[in-house]
């Protein structure tokens, strides 16, 4: 039995997309051009997502000329993919299985495209390293402070929402980091000369891998000392410009404080909302903050439910105790349930996109 058969055309595909596949399917990448695909003929082809923007049209006279009826497109930067582009995608694949991996739980409901969703962020911080990391945070944690609240200030209404919370005084026994108070650019070099620092006093230890897998590396020390982290994700509510058509998932704004065990409150949209709910977690509020977040008040209407919520967890000792309790679920949720969701479902994505895999002929073989 030979266990690597033909390896899968890829076209313009970098490293980190061959090495998914290969690491959840033990299938191997054959770096092709398009023109190869061409004479090859092969049952299915990977394009990442570049490659697909700027040659939609090419690939699909490609498949139709040659008789190319399947192929798989890895789109990790999935806001470069607009609705418009989306549904000429989905007409271009109409009588061929498409298939799209991207990071969006949003990609869905189209007639052609078969959208497959996996968290690389969620599935990423789940490093055995990280929970070390966490487990040690939790033996050092002394909340004596009542919010963590960290936001990058790029658009208004992020700058709004700073401004009001901080003059409200609700935030007077907090740790704040906001764009007027932070210098990113040091905070970038400092990122990068602690990953350089462990890199070159460790190297090919397996804790790189997950220092690499935070996005920005955390500052342990500030969720040692807050009681309750306030997340501001990048698409937010119907205040939020960048909302409507952002396709992102969940990032690791969310995962952050779930990850370390750290309660939070969660200014995000409705259906990251609900996505989370659909995974397991919990989110706790007072039975009237997030259904009032959400339900399209304007601003000032908005932040007063948001105000008097934080109000209520400096000072009611059953909120806050029920944040903890729901701290302490989705902490266990996210090192058991998630973790070994993402490694079943992330086999299950590339059978369903390449057929029998390296490990399905590996199961044959263990009959001894």
């Amino acid at each position: 039995m030979n266990l690597v058969q033909q390896k899968i055309p890829a076209v313009a595909c970098p490293r980190y997309v061959k090495d998914w596949i290969s690491k959840w399917s033990g299938l191997e990448c054959q770096d092709t051009t398009l023109e190869q695909v061409a004479e090859i003929k092969p049952n299915t082809f990977v394009v990442n997502e570049d490659f697909i923007i700027k040659n939609m049209e090419k690939v699909f006279q490609v498949m139709e000329h040659n008789g190319i009826k399947e192929m798989v497109i890895h789109a990790l930067h999935i806001y470069k993919f607009d609705r418009a582009m989306l549904d000429r995608l989905d007409k271009y694949a109409m009588g061929k299985k498409v298939h799209l991996i991207s990071m969006s739980y949003k990609v869905k409901d189209f007639n052609n495209i078969i959208a497959h969703s996996h968290d690389l962020t969620e599935h990423g911080l789940s490093h055995d390293f990280n929970h070390i990391l966490s487990q040690r945070l939790q033996s050092k944690r002394r909340a004596n402070v009542d919010f963590l609240f960290m936001i990058n200030t790029k658009n208004s209404f992020r700058r709004r929402l700073s401004k009001t919370l901080q003059e409200s005084g609700i935030l007077e026994n907090s740790l704040v980091r906001d764009g007027a108070n932070v210098n990113h650019s040091n905070l970038l070099q400092e990122h990068k000369h602690t990953i350089d620092l462990i890199e070159n006093e460790l190297p090919n230890n397996f804790c790189l891998d997950a220092i690499r897998s935070w996005p920005a590396l955390p500052d342990l020390s500030a969720y040692e000392k807050c009681f309750c982290d306030i997340v501001v994700e990048s698409a937010n509510t119907h205040l939020d410009d960048n909302s409507d058509g952002d396709l992102s998932d969940v990032s690791d704004k969310t995962y952050r404080p779930i990850l370390l065990g750290v309660p939070f409150v969660f200014l995000g949209s409705k259906s990251m909302f609900d996505k989370l709910l659909q995974d397991g977690y919990q989110i706790v509020d007072d039975g009237n903050f997030y259904s009032k977040w959400h339900s399209g008040l304007d601003f000032e209407t908005s932040v007063s439910h948001l105000i008097a919520f934080l109000k209520k967890i400096t000072l009611d000792k059953t909120m806050r105790d029920n944040l903890e309790s729901m701290a302490q679920h989705n902490y266990n949720h996210f090192w058991t349930n998630r973790k070994l969701h993402h490694r079943a479902h992330n086999n299950k994505i590339c059978r369903e996109c390449f057929g029998e895999t390296v490990f399905d002929r590996i199961y044959d073989l263990l009959n001894i």
